[in-house]
Protein backbone atom coordinates (compact mmCIF):
# COMPACT_ATOMS: atom_id res chain seq x y z
CA UNK A 1 0.00 0.00 0.00
CA UNK A 2 1.51 3.29 -1.24
CA UNK A 3 1.07 6.59 0.89
CA UNK A 4 0.16 8.32 -2.38
CA UNK A 5 0.25 8.74 -5.95
CA UNK A 6 3.56 10.99 -5.32
CA UNK A 7 5.45 8.45 -3.47
CA UNK A 8 4.67 6.04 -5.77
CA UNK A 9 5.76 8.16 -8.95
CA UNK A 10 9.28 8.48 -6.44
CA UNK A 11 9.93 4.87 -5.65
CA UNK A 12 10.19 4.48 -9.12
CA UNK A 13 12.88 7.72 -9.88
CA UNK A 14 16.52 7.38 -9.98
CA UNK A 15 16.75 9.81 -6.70
CA UNK A 16 14.71 6.74 -4.59
CA UNK A 17 18.14 5.57 -2.96
CA UNK A 18 19.24 8.72 -1.97
CA UNK A 19 16.23 9.54 -0.22
CA UNK A 20 15.58 6.25 1.24
CA UNK A 21 19.00 6.57 3.05
CA UNK A 22 18.78 10.64 3.80
CA UNK A 23 15.19 9.45 5.22
CA UNK A 24 16.85 6.48 7.41
CA UNK A 25 19.86 8.88 8.31
CA UNK A 26 16.81 11.43 9.78
CA UNK A 27 14.87 8.70 11.44
CA UNK A 28 17.53 7.68 13.32
CA UNK A 29 18.77 11.17 13.77
CA UNK A 30 15.46 11.99 15.68
CA UNK A 31 14.77 9.39 17.52
CA UNK A 32 18.41 9.66 18.98
CA UNK A 33 17.26 13.02 19.76
CA UNK A 34 14.03 12.03 21.33
CA UNK A 35 16.00 9.35 23.94
CA UNK A 36 19.05 11.46 24.37
CA UNK A 37 17.46 14.82 24.91
CA UNK A 38 19.96 17.06 26.97
CA UNK A 39 22.25 20.07 26.93
CA UNK A 40 25.39 19.42 28.85
CA UNK A 41 28.43 21.75 28.62
CA UNK A 42 31.10 21.06 25.59
CA UNK A 43 29.58 17.57 24.60
CA UNK A 44 27.91 18.85 21.96
CA UNK A 45 25.91 17.12 18.75
CA UNK A 46 24.13 18.77 15.60
CA UNK A 47 20.48 18.31 15.71
CA UNK A 48 18.18 20.25 13.62
CA UNK A 49 15.91 22.58 15.65
CA UNK A 50 16.30 25.97 13.81
CA UNK A 51 15.18 26.80 10.49
CA UNK A 52 17.29 28.07 7.61
CA UNK A 53 15.44 31.18 6.87
CA UNK A 54 14.18 32.61 9.88
CA UNK A 55 16.75 31.18 12.79
CA UNK A 56 13.92 30.76 14.99
CA UNK A 57 15.10 28.33 17.89
CA UNK A 58 12.94 25.28 18.93
CA UNK A 59 10.50 25.49 16.71
CA UNK A 60 9.02 22.50 14.84
CA UNK A 61 10.65 21.79 11.69
CA UNK A 62 10.16 19.81 8.72
CA UNK A 63 13.80 18.60 7.03
CA UNK A 64 13.71 18.55 3.19
CA UNK A 65 14.93 14.77 1.92
CA UNK A 66 15.95 16.10 -1.67
CA UNK A 67 18.51 18.82 -0.01
CA UNK A 68 19.72 20.45 2.83
CA UNK A 69 17.46 22.88 3.99
CA UNK A 70 15.31 22.70 6.87
CA UNK A 71 12.01 24.91 7.03
CA UNK A 72 9.68 25.73 10.17
CA UNK A 73 6.37 25.04 10.18
CA UNK A 74 4.99 28.29 12.07
CA UNK A 75 5.97 30.68 9.13
CA UNK A 76 5.56 28.43 6.37
CA UNK A 77 9.00 28.21 5.49
CA UNK A 78 9.27 24.40 5.12
CA UNK A 79 6.27 25.19 2.62
CA UNK A 80 7.66 27.55 0.63
CA UNK A 81 11.02 26.21 0.05
CA UNK A 82 9.02 22.83 -1.72
CA UNK A 83 7.16 25.10 -3.34
CA UNK A 84 10.23 26.92 -4.87
CA UNK A 85 12.46 24.25 -5.35
CA UNK A 86 9.71 21.57 -6.21
CA UNK A 87 10.92 19.32 -3.48
CA UNK A 88 7.64 17.70 -1.76
CA UNK A 89 9.24 15.03 0.80
CA UNK A 90 10.31 16.39 4.59
CA UNK A 91 10.39 14.30 7.60
CA UNK A 92 9.10 16.18 10.82
CA UNK A 93 11.20 16.79 13.36
CA UNK A 94 9.32 15.95 16.13
CA UNK A 95 8.31 12.76 15.26
CA UNK A 96 10.33 11.27 12.20
CA UNK A 97 6.87 11.30 10.37
CA UNK A 98 7.01 11.60 6.33
CA UNK A 99 5.01 14.63 5.02
CA UNK A 100 4.25 15.57 1.32
CA UNK A 101 3.64 19.08 0.72
CA UNK A 102 2.09 18.06 -3.46
CA UNK A 103 -0.93 16.29 -0.74
CA UNK A 104 -0.45 19.15 1.90
CA UNK A 105 -0.46 16.05 4.59
CA UNK A 106 1.55 13.28 6.68
CA UNK A 107 1.48 10.13 4.54
CA UNK A 108 1.43 6.66 5.59
CA UNK A 109 3.48 4.43 3.47
CA UNK A 110 4.45 0.88 4.36
CA UNK A 111 8.24 0.84 2.33
CA UNK A 112 8.73 4.36 4.40
CA UNK A 113 7.45 3.02 7.65
CA UNK A 114 9.54 -0.15 7.33
CA UNK A 115 12.78 2.26 6.92
CA UNK A 116 11.40 3.98 9.91
CA UNK A 117 10.99 0.75 12.09
CA UNK A 118 14.47 -0.37 11.16
CA UNK A 119 16.08 2.81 12.09
CA UNK A 120 14.38 2.62 15.54
CA UNK A 121 15.03 -0.93 15.87
CA UNK A 122 18.51 -0.65 14.98
CA UNK A 123 19.43 2.14 17.50
CA UNK A 124 17.79 0.32 20.35
CA UNK A 125 20.30 -2.66 19.68
CA UNK A 126 22.60 -0.39 19.60
CA UNK A 127 22.25 1.29 22.38
CA UNK A 128 22.08 -2.15 24.85
CA UNK A 129 25.31 -3.14 22.70
CA UNK A 130 27.74 -3.56 26.14
CA UNK A 131 30.51 -5.57 23.70
CA UNK A 132 30.63 -3.23 21.24
CA UNK A 133 29.02 -0.03 22.68
CA UNK A 134 28.25 3.04 19.84
CA UNK A 135 25.04 4.95 19.43
CA UNK A 136 25.36 3.28 15.90
CA UNK A 137 25.66 -0.45 15.12
CA UNK A 138 27.52 -0.94 12.87
CA UNK A 139 29.61 1.53 10.06
CA UNK A 140 26.99 1.86 7.62
CA UNK A 141 24.71 3.60 10.09
CA UNK A 142 27.23 6.13 11.00
CA UNK A 143 26.50 9.90 10.19
CA UNK A 144 28.88 10.87 7.96
CA UNK A 145 29.40 14.37 6.97
CA UNK A 146 28.16 13.45 3.82
CA UNK A 147 25.05 11.63 4.89
CA UNK A 148 24.51 14.34 6.88
CA UNK A 149 24.87 17.36 5.12
CA UNK A 150 20.78 18.19 5.48
CA UNK A 151 21.56 19.38 8.89
CA UNK A 152 22.04 23.01 9.64
CA UNK A 153 25.53 24.41 10.54
CA UNK A 154 23.71 26.34 13.63
CA UNK A 155 21.84 22.99 14.73
CA UNK A 156 20.89 22.91 18.27
CA UNK A 157 23.61 20.69 20.29
CA UNK A 158 23.27 17.48 22.27
CA UNK A 159 25.19 15.36 25.09
CA UNK A 160 25.25 11.65 23.09
CA UNK A 161 24.63 9.75 27.04
CA UNK A 162 20.71 7.75 27.33
CA UNK A 163 21.59 7.47 31.22
CA UNK A 164 21.82 3.63 30.64
CA UNK A 165 24.69 2.98 32.38
CA UNK A 166 25.83 -0.08 35.09
CA UNK A 167 27.72 1.17 38.50
CA UNK A 168 30.48 -0.89 40.11
CA UNK A 169 29.51 -2.39 44.06
CA UNK A 170 31.96 -0.57 46.17
CA UNK A 171 31.77 -3.48 48.70
CA UNK A 172 28.40 -3.65 50.37
CA UNK A 173 27.55 -0.35 48.02
CA UNK A 174 24.13 -1.58 46.17
CA UNK A 175 21.72 0.07 48.49
CA UNK A 176 23.77 3.83 47.12
CA UNK A 177 23.58 2.00 43.94
CA UNK A 178 20.14 1.75 42.81
CA UNK A 179 19.21 5.44 44.68
CA UNK A 180 21.50 7.01 42.14
CA UNK A 181 19.62 4.77 39.29
CA UNK A 182 16.52 6.10 40.91
CA UNK A 183 17.39 9.69 40.50
CA UNK A 184 19.52 9.85 37.10
CA UNK A 185 16.15 8.32 35.42
CA UNK A 186 13.73 10.98 37.71
CA UNK A 187 13.44 13.62 34.62
CA UNK A 188 12.53 16.24 37.11
CA UNK A 189 15.53 15.96 39.65
CA UNK A 190 18.11 14.71 36.70
CA UNK A 191 17.36 17.76 34.48
CA UNK A 192 17.88 20.21 36.97
CA UNK A 193 21.71 19.28 37.20
CA UNK A 194 21.85 18.57 33.29
CA UNK A 195 20.84 22.25 32.79
CA UNK A 196 22.89 23.68 34.85
CA UNK A 197 21.02 24.39 38.10
CA UNK A 198 24.20 23.96 39.77
CA UNK A 199 27.28 24.49 38.33
CA UNK A 200 30.50 23.02 40.00
CA UNK A 201 32.64 26.57 39.18
CA UNK A 202 30.53 28.25 41.00
CA UNK A 203 30.34 26.36 43.97
CA UNK A 204 32.45 27.95 47.12
CA UNK A 205 31.83 24.48 49.61
CA UNK A 206 33.71 21.26 50.79
CA UNK A 207 32.12 18.40 50.14
CA UNK A 208 29.24 19.55 48.16
CA UNK A 209 26.44 17.13 47.72
CA UNK A 210 24.67 18.53 44.99
CA UNK A 211 28.46 19.11 43.12
CA UNK A 212 28.65 15.03 43.48
CA UNK A 213 25.68 14.62 42.44
CA UNK A 214 25.94 16.81 39.29
CA UNK A 215 29.20 14.71 38.45
CA UNK A 216 27.11 11.59 38.49
CA UNK A 217 24.66 12.34 36.62
CA UNK A 218 27.20 13.87 33.62
CA UNK A 219 28.85 10.87 33.79
CA UNK A 220 25.49 9.26 32.77
CA UNK A 221 25.12 11.40 30.03
CA UNK A 222 28.54 11.79 28.19
CA UNK A 223 30.19 10.71 25.27
CA UNK A 224 32.00 7.71 27.27
CA UNK A 225 32.04 4.59 27.16
CA UNK A 226 28.28 3.74 29.01
CA UNK A 227 29.54 -0.34 28.64
CA UNK A 228 32.10 0.91 31.21
CA UNK A 229 30.20 0.68 34.40
CA UNK A 230 30.45 3.90 36.63
CA UNK A 231 32.85 3.59 39.92
CA UNK A 232 31.19 6.22 42.14
CA UNK A 233 34.24 6.28 44.43
CA UNK A 234 34.32 10.51 44.71
CA UNK A 235 30.51 10.06 45.21
CA UNK A 236 30.72 7.84 48.47
CA UNK A 237 33.91 9.69 49.79
CA UNK A 238 31.24 13.02 49.77
CA UNK A 239 28.88 10.97 51.11
CA UNK A 240 31.01 9.21 54.31
CA UNK A 241 32.13 12.81 54.97
CA UNK A 242 28.86 14.41 55.12
CA UNK A 243 27.35 11.12 57.22
CA UNK A 244 28.94 8.97 60.07
CA UNK A 245 26.59 6.70 59.82
CA UNK A 246 27.40 5.75 56.04
CA UNK A 247 31.08 5.17 56.77
CA UNK A 248 32.64 1.78 56.45
CA UNK A 249 31.17 -0.74 54.02
CA UNK A 250 28.76 -2.33 56.14
CA UNK A 251 25.01 -2.92 54.62
CA UNK A 252 22.94 0.07 54.95
CA UNK A 253 19.32 0.89 54.25
CA UNK A 254 18.14 2.49 50.95
CA UNK A 255 15.36 4.40 52.02
CA UNK A 256 18.09 5.81 55.10
CA UNK A 257 20.86 6.39 52.10
CA UNK A 258 18.12 8.61 50.10
CA UNK A 259 16.73 10.67 53.18
CA UNK A 260 20.30 11.50 53.61
CA UNK A 261 21.31 12.28 50.13
CA UNK A 262 18.25 14.73 50.32
CA UNK A 263 18.73 15.86 53.52
CA UNK A 264 22.45 16.99 52.33
CA UNK A 265 21.79 18.36 49.07
CA UNK A 266 18.47 20.59 50.96
CA UNK A 267 21.27 21.55 53.49
CA UNK A 268 23.51 22.59 50.66
CA UNK A 269 21.51 24.55 49.14
CA UNK A 270 21.65 27.64 51.83
CA UNK A 271 17.94 27.35 52.95
CA UNK A 272 16.78 26.30 56.27
CA UNK A 273 12.88 26.54 55.87
CA UNK A 274 11.63 24.32 54.03
CA UNK A 275 8.43 25.59 53.52
CA UNK A 276 9.95 28.15 51.09
CA UNK A 277 12.76 25.92 49.96
CA UNK A 278 13.20 25.51 45.96
CA UNK A 279 16.41 22.63 46.62
CA UNK A 280 16.32 20.42 43.83
CA UNK A 281 15.48 17.74 46.77
CA UNK A 282 11.96 20.24 47.62
CA UNK A 283 10.98 20.78 44.20
CA UNK A 284 11.01 17.20 43.36
CA UNK A 285 10.27 15.29 46.31
CA UNK A 286 8.58 17.87 48.76
CA UNK A 287 5.03 17.93 49.87
CA UNK A 288 2.38 18.87 52.80
CA UNK A 289 1.24 16.58 55.23
CA UNK A 290 -2.28 17.78 57.36
CA UNK A 291 -2.79 16.23 61.05
CA UNK A 292 -6.56 17.20 62.04
CA UNK A 293 -7.03 16.17 65.53
CA UNK A 294 -10.89 16.42 66.70
CA UNK A 295 -11.68 16.87 69.70
CA UNK A 296 -14.63 14.47 71.41
CA UNK A 297 -16.14 16.91 74.21
CA UNK A 298 -16.31 19.97 71.94
CA UNK A 299 -16.00 19.17 68.14
CA UNK A 300 -13.05 21.26 68.11
CA UNK A 301 -10.39 20.65 65.27
CA UNK A 302 -7.03 21.13 65.11
CA UNK A 303 -5.15 21.54 61.99
CA UNK A 304 -1.26 20.87 62.01
CA UNK A 305 0.99 21.07 58.67
CA UNK A 306 4.26 18.90 58.40
CA UNK A 307 6.47 19.42 55.48
CA UNK A 308 7.32 15.76 53.85
CA UNK A 309 9.49 14.15 51.81
CA UNK A 310 8.41 10.68 51.25
CA UNK A 311 6.00 8.65 52.70
CA UNK A 312 6.40 5.34 55.21
CA UNK A 313 3.36 3.00 54.86
CA UNK A 314 2.87 0.19 57.54
CA UNK A 315 2.70 -3.49 56.00
CA UNK A 316 1.36 -4.68 59.25
CA UNK A 317 -2.81 -4.00 60.77
CA UNK A 318 -2.81 -2.42 63.80
CA UNK A 319 -6.54 -1.68 63.12
CA UNK A 320 -7.67 -4.32 61.66
CA UNK A 321 -11.57 -3.03 61.72
CA UNK A 322 -11.04 -0.24 59.46
CA UNK A 323 -8.92 -2.10 56.55
CA UNK A 324 -12.42 -4.46 56.00
CA UNK A 325 -11.48 -5.00 52.39
CA UNK A 326 -7.79 -6.77 53.82
CA UNK A 327 -7.23 -10.05 52.83
CA UNK A 328 -5.22 -10.80 55.55
CA UNK A 329 -5.97 -10.37 59.50
CA UNK A 330 -2.35 -8.92 59.80
CA UNK A 331 -1.23 -7.41 56.88
CA UNK A 332 -1.62 -5.59 53.98
CA UNK A 333 -1.47 -6.84 51.03
CA UNK A 334 -1.67 -3.31 48.51
CA UNK A 335 -0.38 0.25 48.38
CA UNK A 336 -4.00 1.20 48.39
CA UNK A 337 -4.65 -0.34 51.42
CA UNK A 338 -1.72 0.72 53.07
CA UNK A 339 -2.92 4.49 51.58
CA UNK A 340 -5.77 3.72 53.36
CA UNK A 341 -4.59 2.35 56.62
CA UNK A 342 -2.50 5.47 56.47
CA UNK A 343 -5.46 8.75 56.07
CA UNK A 344 -7.91 6.36 58.23
CA UNK A 345 -8.57 8.14 61.47
CA UNK A 346 -7.57 6.66 64.86
CA UNK A 347 -8.44 7.29 68.46
CA UNK A 348 -5.49 8.83 70.58
CA UNK A 349 -4.64 7.25 73.87
CA UNK A 350 -6.21 9.07 77.01
CA UNK A 351 -4.03 12.14 78.01
CA UNK A 352 -2.93 12.01 74.86
CA UNK A 353 -4.71 15.08 73.45
CA UNK A 354 -5.73 18.71 75.08
CA UNK A 355 -8.01 20.79 73.33
CA UNK A 356 -7.19 24.50 72.91
CA UNK A 357 -10.89 25.58 72.63
CA UNK A 358 -12.34 23.87 75.66
CA UNK A 359 -9.16 22.74 77.71
CA UNK A 360 -10.58 19.58 78.30
CA UNK A 361 -8.17 16.32 78.30
CA UNK A 362 -10.42 14.08 75.55
CA UNK A 363 -10.42 10.54 75.86
CA UNK A 364 -11.58 9.61 72.88
CA UNK A 365 -10.13 12.15 70.55
CA UNK A 366 -9.82 11.27 67.02
CA UNK A 367 -6.62 11.99 64.65
CA UNK A 368 -6.52 11.91 60.43
CA UNK A 369 -3.90 12.46 58.09
CA UNK A 370 -4.67 13.79 54.60
CA UNK A 371 -2.52 15.09 52.14
CA UNK A 372 -2.52 19.17 51.73
CA UNK A 373 0.08 19.15 49.00
CA UNK A 374 1.16 16.17 46.98
CA UNK A 375 4.70 16.56 45.35
CA UNK A 376 6.02 16.26 41.64
CA UNK A 377 7.68 12.67 42.74
CA UNK A 378 6.63 10.78 45.96
CA UNK A 379 8.22 8.70 47.31
CA UNK A 380 6.66 5.78 49.33
CA UNK A 381 8.29 3.40 51.85
CA UNK A 382 6.65 0.06 52.62
CA UNK A 383 8.32 -0.65 55.77
CA UNK A 384 9.75 -4.36 55.81
CA UNK A 385 12.01 -3.74 58.16
CA UNK A 386 11.12 -4.05 62.37
CA UNK A 387 14.16 -3.29 64.31
CA UNK A 388 12.26 -4.07 67.75
CA UNK A 389 14.47 -6.51 69.98
CA UNK A 390 14.75 -9.24 67.47
CA UNK A 391 14.87 -7.18 64.02
CA UNK A 392 12.78 -9.03 61.40
CA UNK A 393 11.83 -8.29 57.25
CA UNK A 394 8.35 -8.75 56.29
CA UNK A 395 8.82 -10.68 53.33
CA UNK A 396 4.77 -10.37 51.93
CA UNK A 397 3.45 -9.27 48.51
CA UNK A 398 2.38 -5.83 48.26
CA UNK A 399 0.55 -4.87 44.91
CA UNK A 400 0.83 -2.16 43.21
CA UNK A 401 -0.31 -0.47 40.00
CA UNK A 402 1.50 1.64 36.84
CA UNK A 403 -0.67 4.35 38.10
CA UNK A 404 -2.11 5.57 41.08
CA UNK A 405 -4.57 7.93 41.83
CA UNK A 406 -3.67 10.11 45.24
CA UNK A 407 -7.43 11.97 45.46
CA UNK A 408 -9.11 10.20 47.67
CA UNK A 409 -5.98 10.72 50.06
CA UNK A 410 -5.93 14.38 50.01
CA UNK A 411 -7.53 17.17 51.81
CA UNK A 412 -10.88 18.34 50.47
CA UNK A 413 -11.62 21.94 51.33
CA UNK A 414 -11.92 25.44 49.76
CA UNK A 415 -8.18 25.95 49.97
CA UNK A 416 -7.05 22.55 48.26
CA UNK A 417 -7.28 23.44 44.24
CA UNK A 418 -7.04 19.76 43.28
CA UNK A 419 -8.82 17.82 40.60
CA UNK A 420 -9.19 14.16 39.77
CA UNK A 421 -7.15 14.88 37.23
CA UNK A 422 -4.22 16.73 38.84
CA UNK A 423 -3.63 13.81 41.12
CA UNK A 424 -3.04 11.17 39.28
CA UNK A 425 0.78 9.69 39.02
CA UNK A 426 2.65 6.70 37.10
CA UNK A 427 4.97 4.64 37.96
CA UNK A 428 8.65 5.74 38.09
CA UNK A 429 11.19 3.09 39.66
CA UNK A 430 11.01 0.67 41.86
CA UNK A 431 13.66 -0.66 44.74
CA UNK A 432 13.65 -4.10 45.88
CA UNK A 433 15.05 -6.02 48.28
CA UNK A 434 16.42 -9.60 48.55
CA UNK A 435 17.81 -11.55 51.40
CA UNK A 436 17.60 -11.33 54.98
CA UNK A 437 17.31 -8.00 57.15
CA UNK A 438 21.22 -7.56 57.80
CA UNK A 439 22.50 -9.95 54.75
CA UNK A 440 20.70 -8.44 51.59
CA UNK A 441 20.93 -7.13 48.20
CA UNK A 442 19.01 -4.20 46.66
CA UNK A 443 17.94 -4.25 42.86
CA UNK A 444 15.70 -1.75 41.19
CA UNK A 445 13.55 -0.95 38.33
CA UNK A 446 13.25 2.12 36.50
CA UNK A 447 11.55 3.92 33.34
CA UNK A 448 13.73 4.83 30.35
CA UNK A 449 13.97 5.21 27.23
CA UNK A 450 10.34 4.40 26.83
CA UNK A 451 11.29 1.25 28.11
CA UNK A 452 11.46 -1.05 31.88
CA UNK A 453 15.10 -1.50 32.95
CA UNK A 454 16.47 -3.67 36.05
CA UNK A 455 19.24 -2.76 37.16
CA UNK A 456 21.62 -4.65 39.15
CA UNK A 457 24.86 -3.06 39.58
CA UNK A 458 26.80 -3.90 36.86
CA UNK A 459 23.86 -4.98 35.12
CA UNK A 460 21.26 -4.01 33.06
CA UNK A 461 18.44 -5.91 31.42
CA UNK A 462 14.95 -4.95 29.75
CA UNK A 463 12.20 -6.19 31.96
CA UNK A 464 8.43 -6.22 31.03
CA UNK A 465 5.36 -4.70 32.77
CA UNK A 466 4.63 -8.40 34.72
CA UNK A 467 8.30 -8.64 35.92
CA UNK A 468 8.15 -5.06 37.14
CA UNK A 469 4.75 -5.21 39.29
CA UNK A 470 5.61 -9.33 40.38
CA UNK A 471 8.56 -8.08 42.66
CA UNK A 472 7.64 -7.10 45.88
CA UNK A 473 8.59 -3.69 46.56
CA UNK A 474 10.56 -1.68 49.18
CA UNK A 475 10.48 1.37 47.61
CA UNK A 476 8.43 3.19 44.96
CA UNK A 477 8.91 6.55 43.18
CA UNK A 478 5.85 7.98 41.29
CA UNK A 479 5.70 11.06 38.91
CA UNK A 480 2.46 12.72 38.71
CA UNK A 481 0.72 12.71 35.46
CA UNK A 482 -3.31 13.48 34.69
CA UNK A 483 4.21 0.56 38.15
CA UNK A 484 11.71 -13.71 45.26
CA UNK A 485 12.66 -9.52 45.19
CA UNK A 486 10.69 -7.73 47.74
CA UNK A 487 9.49 -4.31 46.85
CA UNK A 488 10.70 -1.88 49.44
CA UNK A 489 10.43 1.47 47.95
CA UNK A 490 8.08 3.16 45.23
CA UNK A 491 8.65 5.90 43.10
CA UNK A 492 5.64 7.86 41.27
CA UNK A 493 6.07 10.75 39.35
CA UNK A 494 2.78 13.06 38.58
CA UNK A 495 1.37 13.19 35.08
CA UNK A 496 0.10 16.57 35.11
CA UNK A 497 3.16 18.81 36.68
CA UNK A 498 2.19 22.21 38.04
CA UNK A 499 4.82 24.38 40.03
CA UNK A 500 4.84 26.77 42.92
CA UNK A 501 5.16 30.49 41.27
Amino acid sequence: MYGCDHVLQFLSSSSKDFICKTYFLAVNAIYFHKISKCERRSFFYKIFQKCSICHDFLKRTFLCLQCSHIGCWRRKHADIHSRIKNHIFAVDSYNGYLYCFACNDFVYDEFFEKIYLLAKRRLNLSLLDVKNSTYLLNNELKMTIENLDYLNEDAQVICCGNGLRGIQNMGATCFMNVIIQCLVHNPIFRNYFLSDGHIIEDCLQDDCSCCAMDTVIAEFFSKKDFSIPFGPCAFLEVMWKLSKELKGYAEQDAHEFFVCLMSSIHNHSGSKIDWTCDCVAHRTFSGILQSDVTCSACGNVTSTMDPIMDVSLELKIKRAAEIKSSSSEHLLRSLQECLQLFTSPESLANNEYKCSKCLSVSEKAIKQLKFKRIPLVICFQLKRFEHSSTPTKIDTHVSFSFQLDMFPYIVQDNYTNYYNDDCVYDLLSVVCHQGQINTGHYTCFAWSNDNWFQFDDTTINIANEKTVLASNAYDCMFLCLKLIEYRYLLFYIKRKLSYRV
